[in-house]
């Protein structure tokens, strides 16, 4: 499951609450009761994105919030993908690695597999675009 970490820990939420209240979600009516019976079956794989953009103010509540995270669910695999921070996740036993930017040709094959060849090749020519 892909969060918005600062999103997530500003709203006080806990994880599945928040990611059922997500309009993907609510418009299949998936509650968290629906996502919390998931984890028998599955092991949960969450995704955090932005650690880097979490505020000064709210960096407190991001720390425990990945805490509170690994030790509610122990099994999950657990990404936290951010630029590089002063902080660090607080995630015990994690490994770090740091990703290469992709090649031009590289993200317009992401595009297309992602998107599709039509808004795959709009959004790859106002990318060149702006960088030019």
């Amino acid at each position: 499951m892909l969060v918005d970490l600062p999103g997530w820990v500003k709203s006080g939420l806990d994880i599945l609450e928040y990611i059922a209240r997500r309009p993907e979600f609510r418009s299949r009516s998936v509650d968290s009761a629906a996502l919390s019976r998931l984890q028998p079956e599955q092991p949960y794989l969450f995704m955090l994105n932005g650690w880097n953009e979490i505020s000064q103010l709210h960096s407190e509540d991001g720390i425990d919030a990945l805490r509170d995270l690994a030790q509610t669910f122990p099994k999950a695999g657990i990404i936290v993908a951010t630029r590089t921070h002063h902080l660090t996740p607080p995630l015990m036993g994690a490994t770090r690695f740091r990703l290469l930017p992709l090649a031009a040709d590289q993200r317009h094959k992401y595009l297309l597999q992602a998107l599709g060849e039509d808004q795959g090749n709009t959004l790859n020519s106002n990318w060149r675009v702006t960088v030019c």
